[in-house]
């Protein structure tokens, strides 16, 4: 296959995976503020505001940074995956530990919602961290395949809790945090099966020339999270039932 041709199919597949992904996202939001209602549903989204701040920090830049290494290293995809999980897992565990403190001393009626909401987050970033080993490889194909089998799992998850079991909104958040967690073990077992050879736990440890690179482009994200999002996390500050329309 010539170059040219690698590149082509390359963005075709990234493309599709993109938009696919806002079809299915659109068609969820719209199915959850129908079962929701205003009120939860502009509170869910107030939440998922404020957690998506902390995303950016247990993020910590890296993708932008392993996707450059892996792909200068392609032998050592394996060894850059584990240790940037590795420090996506510690940032989330911080994360969710400070979050939880601050809820608890603010007495919170909020706090259950959170924390689910935060773990689930966090584990979907931990899942996506077999992207950057995707592209890093110029292996978009086997990307588009996770992206369209984790939304679409979400989407029937969702569809058979709201119209089915019918359940309350921390019941369905403990759902998704159950996808998000089997979603993560998918990702695992793929690349173990197609792309690693030596021990996953091998590199499974902490790296503090990876976390000292990555540590720049997390600021430089952090800052253009907090701007997009400080408007919907006002509107749920004074009224969550007014964050519902930022999102039609």
């Amino acid at each position: 296959m010539s170059k040219l041709r690698h590149i082509v199919i390359n963005s075709i597949y990234l493309t599709i995976s993109r938009y696919l992904v806002y079809i299915l996202q659109a068609v969820y939001g719209i199915l959850l503020a129908r079962y929701l209602q205003p009120e939860k549903y502009g509170l869910l989204n107030w939440v998922i505001s404020i957690v998506s701040i902390l995303n950016i920090l247990v993020g910590f830049g890296l993708e932008t940074l392993l996707i450059r290494e892996i792909a200068r290293q392609p032998n050592k995809a394996n060894e850059y995956y584990a240790k940037g999980l590795f420090i996506k897992f510690i940032m989330a565990l911080v994360m969710l530990i400070g979050l939880f403190l601050i809820l608890f001393l603010s007495n919170s009626s909020h706090t259950y919602l959170f924390i689910l909401v935060a773990i689930f987050s966090f584990i979907g970033l931990l899942a996506n961290s077999s992207i950057p080993v995707y592209r890093g490889l110029e292996r978009m194909n086997m990307e588009f395949g996770q992206i369209l089998f984790a939304n679409l799992f979400h989407l029937i998850i969702a569809l058979i809790a709201i119209i089915y079991l019918k359940v309350d909104l921390l019941h369905l958040i403990s759902l998704y945090v159950a996808t998000s967690l089997f979603s993560l073990l998918t990702s695992i077992f793929i690349l173990r099966k197609y792309f690693f050879i030596d021990s996953f736990f091998k590199y499974f440890k902490f790296d503090i020339n990876i976390a000292k690179n990555a540590i720049i482009l997390a600021l430089w994200t952090a800052a253009g999270a907090v701007y997009v999002n400080t408007d919907r996390i006002m509107l749920g500050i004074f009224s969550s039932n007014l964050s519902i329309l930022l999102n039609w």
